[in-house]
């Protein structure tokens, strides 16, 4: 409103609408309006020939618009750290799940090495037991033929007799 009054030359009721705006700027905090209305005085100063006026409101302007900026950078840099944290966090919840997975794959791998471990322990001890009981046949196989060799003399004289 104020810039339409400045145009048609109603300085000082442009002046009062700038003062209004300058005031809801203050109460609500709002930067961008108060630059406004800072710039809008400068303007009417210098539209109104008080040039060193014009130069403070200009320097206020300047200073907002520069407070203005650095929230921006300063904005703009914590989102930027925020970014760079959640990054750093993704990576190292990928490096952690990597290692759980690694881990979970070492300990199937121990598993099945244990499993088979254990399975051919079985299968040795078995075969060793059937060994064993192989020879025991064998030995009495063995000592009921060496029995029999004892013997074979003596039914070999019975049965010459028998035949006599």
């Amino acid at each position: 409103m104020d810039c339409l009054l400045f145009h048609k030359k109603d300085n000082v009721l442009a002046a009062q609408y700038n003062d209004s705006l300058y005031h809801l700027a203050t109460e609500k905090t709002l930067p961008t309006f108060l630059l406004k209305a800072f710039e809008s005085k400068a303007a009417i100063q210098l539209a109104t020939g008080n040039v060193a006026a014009f130069q403070e409101w200009s320097l206020k302007a300047d200073s907002i618009r520069n407070n203005i900026t650095g929230e921006k950078v300063l904005r703009k840099t914590k989102e930027m750290e925020i970014k760079y944290s959640l990054a750093k966090k993704e990576q190292q919840l990928t490096i952690e799940q990597e290692k759980t997975r690694n881990k979970e794959i070492q300990n199937l791998i121990l598993l099945i090495l244990l499993a088979a471990t254990i399975i051919i322990g079985f299968l040795i001890f078995r075969n060793l037991q059937q060994r064993k009981v192989l020879q025991q046949k064998r030995i009495v196989e063995l000592e009921n033929d060496r029995k029999l060799l004892a013997l074979r003399p003596y039914y070999k004289d019975r049965k010459k007799k028998e035949a006599d």
